[in-house]
C-alpha cells in the first residue's frame, strides 16, 4: 500500500534523526557558551584584539 513505511526502516531513521538533532543542539550550546565567555572576558578585562593591522592595502603610519 502507498504511504506505509517498514517499521524497521522507521526505527533506523528515527535513531539517526535523534542523533543528528542532539549533535546540532550540542553545537549550538557550545557556540552560545563560547560567545558568553568572550563577552564576559571583554566586559571584565576590557581587552579586545585589534585586527586592523592585518587588513591588506591599509598603510600604517609609524609613531613619531
Amino acid at each position: 500500500t502507498e504511504g506505509v513505511i517498514d517499521e524497521r526502516l522507521a526505527r533506523m531513521y528515527t535513531g539517526l534523526f535523534y542523533g543528528l538533532l542532539a549533535a546540532i543542539i550540542t553545537l549550538h550550546l557550545l557556540w552560545f557558551l563560547m560567545f558568553i565567555k568572550m563577552g564576559y572576558y571583554l566586559v571584565n578585562k576590557g581587552e579586545a584584539h585589534d585586527l586592523s593591522e592585518h587588513k591588506k592595502g591599509e598603510k600604517t603610519i609609524a609613531p613619531i
